[in-house]
């Protein structure tokens, strides 16, 4: 049989493009160039991750993934510890705020690697080159084998990719489940199977843990499905594809729901951030950018923001509100509700909001997330010349341009460019062979190109307006990336191709429309500024954290002369830098704070407190008078002012400043508190009661309010009501070793000695070095008779604290008790050698010496006291004893005056000074403070004899009377009092 000729084919015009050449056999070159391409992104990732791995954030990372971190950390050790500093986010009792996807992952890698900080990267970098291969495969498919190479180029280089992967964070993943999803979903169009619809679900449900907007998406990949089932007519299969798909999604979601209903019993399928995000980006303070507003930061109530302060959150919506127990998700529901109050009370706004970030969202420059990645791009040499994001969007919509072209003409994959070298077709095949294949391809290879690129675009679409309601940043783009570049390596290849086809005109046509592209995608349409001092704060800030102060110096300097600093970084970093005791950097932040914010009443106050931490007192106050200046009703300036100046001892401005706390804001019951401790001070008792009451109908629960208010009413001879007080503070907090051991003195004092013991029993179980609790319990034993047992307690103290002063001072005092006059100076000289300005050891040793009739040492004693405290309350009305011993009566009526000054309710100095006036012949006055004696003290037997004693002199018989038989009440014993009773014949 003679061979049959083959026809000729006629030449290609001009006009018709060449059909293309593309089968799934590939090249033996293009195996070598996508070897090359992968060797080129492992080579650029590991000299970033040389580059990184002494960055100060590698293992201090910032914002949302140093709670990541620190959560999955958490789940491997289970040492559920707080830095310190941090707020604690109660992720034990709290349902998931951001998806846990991510803590979930890192948790894994460090449960086999010992919590590296080092192993994350390395997988997210392996993550990486596996996400190579999965667009090179998907292009391949769609595209070819030179499409697919240029997208593998891309994947390998484009920086975006290297930097994520170098971090504690989610985009590497989200790249590498978007490859992994459209190759399986691929799959799943051959044959319709269903266990490819089931490792779709997989997927998505991986992929919605970490960022379930992905969950949008979930009902086009359905319908996308049945629409290639009905087209071939395949119906069937539907449902058990539907089934795999929802039902894998379910499973990977319901645990984490399950999680969160145990942990809260709140219902919420992942997590709760979908409200606050919503409400951040769609306000009044929205800019389409920012993660914050001013209104969540003041319900937040501490001035930070972060991941780690959204329980404060929700506690203060709970306020706002008035339910005492808010939940998450019952927070999460009330911020949607706002939100859709405002768009629909403001629909311009917020149609001018969407497409303010529609066009953000395309940003050539990366808008900052969780870092300023702008200048981490310029900072780190792998990546400082690497393209930026404007070739990215150039790509996209030139090759979606070119596409969509192809597509409306019929013409989709046709006119393909090759790499020399490369074929999609076996080595040696002509153009009949070609021909063949193009035929037995057919329609239906072409139908299957055609369904993938819709689902693509589909969720390109989908993932970019599922952000619109929200805010967008650099790192919400990154999983659309890489498709971007597959539509962008269509449209090079039809480029290169009319090069190759020699359709020069049209192929310069679309380089310069490429190029426009390009520069047009480099504009800057809405002003962003990337903030270069957030970036210097946060590496100066991670260095502090792991303790490299000097290196957090040097990173923070650039800052000091940026007017457009934020105030928070400077007093973060002037915080930072005192705990560290680098108090003249602190000093510079401060100041830098100060310059740069002047009219800004939150700054001058914190910048006030800060200043005063460092010891730069007179500028703390003066800062603190200028925030009152541009505020004048500021409660808390006035506070914090009132507590320097009580510190200095300018009692009276602290007064007033602490009143006008008050008057400013009534409701301030920390102002009372300290009002209250301010009369205590003064040994105004009752007033010091009033406030310390009010502090505690202001805020019940705060037990230190409870405890102080307690003290006065002791120091006010309340004793009974003091007790009630400090059982109130012990069932706030049945912990507090401070009240039990006053309840156990008040207790003794009432001779119910077996409670005040189980009281001082209880303090030291809470805290076994609390050694004052041994005094008091040794004077308790005293007070029974058991001077040797009390001096034995003594000195169980002293064997836990050898160098306590005040237990030396105490146990001199039952040593000149019990008439031991040496061992008691011995023991205030020894309480003196360890504490030298202890005013209560010099006035004790000083009475010593009154005793043994040393006067000029006794008054040395008491001078030195005053000298250390001019408010001593002791020495006055101990010195005026010594003076009035001595018989200098107006000496003795100073000292006393002095002490009560000082001590008002000084029944001892009143009774004191009443006897001096008396000698000094001024009877009126005389009579008057023996009066004021007994009305502080009614059972005060030595003012009753005193007061009786003038009384007989001055012919008042009866009233001198009352008096004696009053003090023989109080004292039997007292037997002067029965002798003048006696002599009066009252007796």
């Amino acid at each position: 049989m003679g061979s049959k000729k083959n026809k000729p084919r006629p030449a290609a015009s001009a006009k018709e493009e060449p059909r293309p050449r593309a089968v799934r056999a590939w090249s033996f070159s293009a195996r070598w160039i996508l070897a090359g391409i992968v060797v080129l992104g492992v080579f650029l990732r590991a000299w970033y991750l040389v580059e990184i791995h002494d960055a100060p954030d590698f293992a201090a990372p910032q914002q949302d993934p140093d709670v990541m971190d620190w959560y999955a950390r958490a789940l491997v050790t289970g040492d559920w510890t707080v830095r310190e500093g941090e707020n604690d986010p109660e992720m034990l009792t709290t349902p998931y705020f951001r998806p846990p996807g991510h803590a979930y992952y890192l948790a894994a890698i460090y449960f086999f690697t010992k919590c590296s900080y080092l192993a994350p990267r390395l997988v997210n970098m392996c993550l990486g080159l596996v996400s190579i291969l999965l667009m090179f495969r998907l292009a391949k498919r769609l595209y070819g084998e030179t499409a697919g190479l240029i997208v593998a180029f891309f994947m390998a280089t484009y920086w975006v990719f290297i930097f994520w992967e170098g971090e504690l964070n989610d985009p590497c993943l989200f790249v590498f489940l978007g490859a992994a999803l459209m190759n399986v979903l691929w799959e799943w169009g051959k044959g319709l199977r269903a266990r490819w619809a089931a490792l779709a679900g997989l997927i998505c449900g991986c992929y919605a843990l970490m960022r379930p907007n992905i969950l949008i998406f979930g009902p086009f990949i359905a319908f996308w499905m049945a629409w290639i089932a009905y087209r071939r007519g395949e119906w069937r299969r539907i449902p058990a594809s539907w089934a795999a798909l929802l039902c894998m999604t379910v499973i990977c979601i319901v645990p984490v729901t399950i999680r969160n209903y145990r942990a809260s019993g709140e219902f919420v399928p992942i997590s709760t951030y979908f409200g606050e995000n919503f409400l951040i980006g769609n306000g009044e303070d929205s800019d389409g950018v920012t993660p914050w507003t001013p209104y969540l930061q003041e319900l937040e109530g501490t001035g930070n923001w972060s991941v780690w302060v959204y329980n404060n959150v929700v506690k203060g919506v709970g306020k706002e509100l008035g339910i005492k127990n808010m939940t998450h998700s019952g927070a999460s529901s009330y911020f949607v509700q706002k939100t859709l109050k405002f768009i629909k009370d403001h629909p311009w706004r917020t149609i001018k909001l969407a497409v303010v970030k529609a066009i953000l969202f395309w940003s050539p420059i990366e808008i900052t997330c969780n870092k300023v990645v702008h200048y981490e791009k310029h900072f780190y040499a792998p990546l400082k010349y690497l393209p930026g994001f404007a070739m990215v969007a150039a790509l996209f919509f030139v090759g979606i341009v070119r596409l969509v072209a192809d597509w409306r003409a019929g013409r989709l994959g046709e006119g393909m460019a090759t790499v020399r070298g490369l074929s999609n077709t076996p080595p040696n095949a002509s153009r009949a062979e070609m021909a063949d294949k193009e035929t037995k391809r057919g329609e239906g290879e072409r139908d299957r190109m055609r369904d993938m690129t819709l689902l693509i675009l589909l969720f390109v679409l989908t993932y970019y307006l599922s952000f619109l309601p929200f805010f967008v940043n650099g790192r919400a783009r990154v999983p659309v990336i890489p498709f971007a570049f597959l539509f962008g390596a269509y449209g090079l290849c039809r480029i290169a191709g009319y090069f190759q086809n020699g359709e020069r005109r049209r192929a310069a046509g679309w380089t310069a429309a490429f190029c426009v592209a390009y520069g047009l995608a480099s504009i800057q349409y809405i002003g962003f500024d990337p903030d270069l001092s957030r970036w210097h704060y946060q590496r100066a800030e991670s260095y502090m954290r792991q303790g490299k102060v000097d290196d957090a110096i040097a990173a923070a300097r650039p800052i000091l002369d940026r007017p457009e600093t934020a105030s928070y970084m400077h007093m973060r970093l002037a915080r930072l830098f005192a705990k560290a005791d680098r108090k003249e950097e602190a000093f510079q932040h401060l100041m830098a704070a100060l310059r740069h914010h002047p009219n800004d009443p939150d700054v001058r106050l914190s910048g006030a407190a800060e200043l005063i931490k460092i010891g730069r007192i007179e500028e703390g106050i003066k800062h603190y008078k200028e925030t009152l200046r541009l505020n004048p009703n500021d409660a808390v300036a006035h506070n914090n002012l009132g507590v320097l100046l009580e510190d200095q001892g300018h009692f009276d401005e602290a007064y007033t400043h602490y009143s006008e706390a008050v008057r400013s804001d009534p409701a301030m019951p920390v102002a009372r508190n300290n009002l209250g401790n301010l009369m205590a001070r003064l040994g105004h008792y009752e007033e010091a009661i009033r406030h310390f009451a009010k502090a505690v109908e202001d805020d019940p629960k705060q037990q230190d309010y409870h405890y102080n208010l307690a003290v006065q009413l002791a120091n006010a001879g309340y004793a009974d009501k003091a007790i009630e007080r400090y059982q109130k503070a012990l069932e706030l907090d049945p912990n507090d070793a401070r009240a039990h051991n006053n309840l156990g003195l008040l207790l003794a004092e009432k001779k119910e000695y077996e409670a005040a013991e189980r009281h001082y029993r209880e303090a030291l179980r809470v805290v076994p070095e609390f050694v004052l609790v041994y005094a008091n319990w040794g004077n308790m034993l005293v007070n029974q008779g058991r001077m040797d047992d009390g001096i034995a307690m003594y000195r169980k103290g002293l064997e836990i604290s050898p160098g306590d002063a005040g237990l030396h001072n105490g146990l001199g005092y039952l040593y000149a008790r019990a008439g031991k006059d040496d061992l008691a100076k011995m023991e205030y000289e020894e309480a003196l050698r360890i504490a030298p300005d202890y005013p209560l050891a010099l006035n004790n040793l000083g009475n010593l010496h009154n005793r043994q009739n040393r006067p000029n040492e006794a008054i040395r004693c008491y001078q030195r006291a005053l000298s250390i405290d001019p408010r001593d309350r002791f020495a006055y009305a101990n010195l005026g004893d010594v003076y009035a011993n001595q018989g200098r009566w107006q000496e003795a009526v100073t000292a006393y005056e002095n002490a009560i000054a000082i001590n008002p309710s000084n029944a001892v100095a009143a009774n004191g000074l009443a006897s001096a006036l008396i000698k000094l012949g001024r009877f009126e006055e005389g009579i008057r403070f023996f009066e004021q004696a007994l009305s502080l003290d009614p059972k005060y037997a030595a003012a009753h004899y005193n007061y009786g004693a003038v009384l007989a002199a001055t012919g008042q018989t009866a009233k001198a009377i009352e008096h004696f038989k009053a003090a023989l009440a109080i004292a039997p014993d007292f037997q002067l009092a029965r002798d003048m009773l006696g002599k009066l014949g009252g007796g």
